[in-house]
């Protein structure tokens, strides 16, 4: 059910195709940090949202979140596992993917309709999609040639509710430790402004992941944990989320830790290769070292002494593509 996947020499990408794991999926632009590409340009986010709003429809998948920044974005998604499609099924994703061309698809073999099929069904497949889509955008529009992102995608994968809900908060929060908004919703490129417009009906119900009976219990609970994880201050040039705001939001009993704590959980969010439970992580750990891809350790980490969650980092001169 799970499995690594490799390009040349490059680091092996850990994929879950059991659907039992969400990825928090990140990449930043070919650029210094000072610069801007996605904000100096005009469009250019919007452009980028339009383009993950469109394939993350056109594929078998679920988005949790996502935010757009100015070198660099974050999606936190979940891929649904493989299954058949029928002809029916496929022909309306083939009109999706090619609207101007679809009729040469009478020349496919069987072989051409499973591969297309099993495409549906890829990260990798999806975010390529994504990625090379928006940099041909963005270097034609502003006459731009090379390279445009910095590297491949890195993915994270996230496994239970709680790991989801603090990965989802670090990607809402991105904003506000920017100094770009007071507060995570008023950011207008990101997730969280069309949950408060109530025009997230494509991203994943809080209903479900809350336990709550209406939307707008779960939105304003959520937006609790939010609210309360950003006025925690993770780096000293970070900007928080202001005490009159959380107080008018009511708090959350969601154990947010020590401000060092929390610290050392939204490293691993980037850096990390899994993170959950410590019996998935071993499972993992275990998979890797029978494969003899990662040597580095012999137990998962800990992310604090009093934390249920365990993490495997990535560690790329010990950790080789299989």
């Amino acid at each position: 059910m799970s499995k690594t996947t490799s390009h040349g020499g490059r680091v092996a990408r850990l994929i879950d195709d059991s659907g039992e794991a969400w990825y928090h999926v990140y990449n930043r632009v070919a650029c210094d940090k000072e610069t801007m590409p996605l904000s100096d340009k005009p469009e250019a986010r919007e452009s980028l949202i339009r383009y993950l709003n469109f394939y993350t429809s056109a594929y078998s998948c679920e988005v949790a979140t996502y935010t757009v920044m100015g070198n660099h974005y974050h999606l936190i998604i979940k891929m649904v596992p493989y299954q058949k499609l029928s002809q029916e099924d496929l022909a309306k994703h083939v009109m999706l993917f090619y609207p101007n061309t679809h009729h040469q698809t009478a020349l496919w073999t069987d072989a051409h309709w499973e591969q297309f099929n099993r495409r549906l069904f890829s990260l990798p497949d999806l975010m390529r999609n994504i990625q090379q889509g928006f940099a041909r955008w963005y270097n034609k529009t502003y006459a731009r040639r090379g390279r445009f992102w910095a590297d491949r995608f890195k993915s994270t994968l996230l496994y239970g509710e709680d790991a989801l809900l603090e990965c989802m908060q670090y990607v809402d929060l991105n904003p506000v430790r920017a100094g770009l908004v007071a507060r995570p919703e008023d950011y207008a490129y990101g997730a969280l402004a069309l949950r408060e417009s109530l025009e997230a009906s494509h991203l994943l119900d809080l209903c479900l992941l809350l336990s709550e009976n209406t939307e707008g219990d779960a939105f304003s609970s959520y937006k609790s944990k939010v609210y309360a994880r950003g006025n925690i201050q993770t780096k000293c040039c970070d900007a928080v989320v202001s005490d009159p705001f959380v107080e008018e939001q009511c708090l959350s009993e969601f154990d947010l830790g020590s401000g060092a704590e929390a610290r050392d959980h939204l490293r691993f969010f980037v850096d990390g290769l899994v993170l959950g439970a410590k019996e998935k992580v071993e499972e993992w750990l275990e998979f890797m070292k029978r494969r003899g891809t990662y040597r580095r350790r012999k137990n998962p980490i800990a992310l604090s002494k009093s934390s249920p969650w365990f993490v495997l980092r990535e560690q790329r001169s010990h950790f080789e593509g299989g």
